[in-house]
């Protein structure tokens, strides 16, 4: 008798495969979101310089080039983030591969954002279990809730609510308990955070095809 095989492919809808978010040596002062990322023509080109004269590269994210790493990568969802250490009114300094710089034109192939919009704005965030970043009744509180703590973090998908500083309000959409969490430590992310889908999965027309828009993406 034959036996039947079947195999159960899981889509995950959140959570993005290893190398979706990448180490950074600062989170400098927010973030630039390439505004497409979905075509053989939608590059970024990096200078070396303040200026923008000198050409570093014309970054390509639809081709995957390992050579160059911004903090959020997921260029199919619409994800291209680099931290921005400069912002200045004709260019943004960027980050990229831990501590490399360069220099892009401000500009409708980039959006600037802080940090707290793209926490507020997120679909989600977790807690990393390479810190002790536990749940509290209050910012900088010293009495925490011990019966969310108790669970794993990897089971913790966490709505954010509230912003103070280096905490975060988060709630949990299933029990809707809330509490507060540091988003960072040292400069350096605490937590994993899934940004919002531009996509929602589903192919964009082409650049051709699309109305000329000059709204901001957040």
């Amino acid at each position: 008798m034959k036996k039947l095989i079947i195999i159960v492919l899981f889509i995950p809808t959140i959570v993005f495969s290893q190398g979706f978010r990448h180490k950074t040596q600062t989170l400098g002062v927010g973030l630039v979101a390439m505004t497409s990322t979905y075509y053989l023509t939608d590059t970024l080109p990096l200078y070396k310089d303040k200026a923008c004269k000198t050409l570093y590269c014309n970054y390509l994210p639809n081709n995957y080039d390992t050579t160059i790493s911004p903090i959020f990568f997921k260029p199919d969802y619409g994800i291209t983030y680099f931290v921005v250490k400069e912002k200045k009114p004709q260019y943004y300094k960027v980050l990229f591969n831990y501590s490399d710089t360069a220099y892009c034109r401000v500009n409708l192939k980039v959006h600037f954002m802080s940090w707290d919009t793209l926490l507020l704005k997120s679909t989600g965030i977790r807690r990393l279990t390479s810190f002790d970043n536990f749940i509290y009744g209050e910012p900088k509180s010293k009495t925490r809730v011990q019966d969310w703590d108790s669970k794993p973090y990897q089971e913790d998908l966490l709505t954010v609510i509230g912003i103070q500083g280096d905490w975060i309000q988060i709630l949990d959409d299933n029990t809707k308990q809330t509490g507060w969490i540091k988003w960072k430590f040292s400069d350096q992310l605490a937590i994993d955070i899934f940004p919002v889908l531009r996509t929602f999965l589903k192919k964009p027309k082409k650049p051709s095809e699309m109305p000329v828009n000059t709204t901001k993406l957040f």
